[in-house]
């Protein structure tokens, strides 16, 4: 039987693969849009959030404090006015993503949502940290059960749309820490008969030589000079 002293190492790890993913994943998206938020709000959400979940799928038994939380998130949102921006910041966002993606696409212009009207405050800082909450979630699963497909499902989609609606590319630092985990997650597998030390050893030397690659690729790589004329044009556009 696992007690917590010798899973703590596995923890640790699993808890900051997590973190990273889910970083990756929304500065991704802030930086491609070019959104208004608080970082360091973000963070403390998303690390609060990622320990809190990875502990649940480490010990099987703590599943049930998701059922208390997600009623008081309910709770919260019904009878306080917290969650009160999400709604017109949310419709925002859509609107501005769509938009963008109809000046390339005419024929999609009749599925752009009305601009809120009234007040917006334009901080979406709320809304990434609801979205950060969830993905915990969703990562602290594919991390917990070393499975690559469950954590590109619950991330690649937020990639693809700063990729393939707008023109702007996400930041190279939350590109590589989002690459990094799926990279981590992929390499690391779990092996059952091993100390969960052992785990966590390789999982963290995993993720420091998936890192240093990326970070040297993303260093080393031409920037201003890709174009190549024996490419066909579509290609040299991708």
């Amino acid at each position: 039987k696992m007690t917590f002293r010798k899973q703590l190492p596995r923890l640790i790890m699993d808890t900051l693969v997590v973190i990273i993913a889910v970083l990756g994943t929304i500065f991704c998206i802030t930086t491609a849009f070019d959104l208004p938020v608080n970082p360091f709000i973000i963070v403390s959400v998303t690390a609060f959030a990622s320990i809190l979940f990875t502990v649940c799928f480490l010990w099987k038994k703590a599943l049930w404090l998701l059922l208390p939380l997600g009623a008081i998130i309910i709770l919260l949102s019904i009878f306080t006015s917290l969650f009160a921006a999400v709604g017109p910041s949310l419709q925002q966002l859509l609107h501005d993503i769509l938009s963008r993606f109809s000046s390339a696409y005419p024929n999609f212009s009749f599925a752009i949502p009305a601009e809120p009207t009234g007040y917006v405050s334009g901080d979406y800082t709320l809304l990434f940290s609801i979205l950060s909450t969830l993905l915990s979630v969703w990562m602290a699963w594919g991390v917990g059960y070393r499975s690559c497909l469950i954590s590109i499902a619950g991330t690649l989609p937020f990639l693809l749309l700063c990729v393939i609606i707008n023109d702007t590319p996400p930041h190279v630092f939350p590109l590589i820490m989002l690459l990094s985990a799926w990279l981590t997650v992929l390499l690391a597998k779990e092996r059952p008969d091993e100390p969960a030390s052992m785990d966590a050893m390789r999982l963290c030397l995993t993720l420091m030589s998936v890192l240093l690659v990326l970070t040297i690729v993303g260093t080393v790589y031409p920037k201003d000079d890709t174009h190549n004329q024996e490419l066909p044009e579509l290609i040299q556009d991708i």
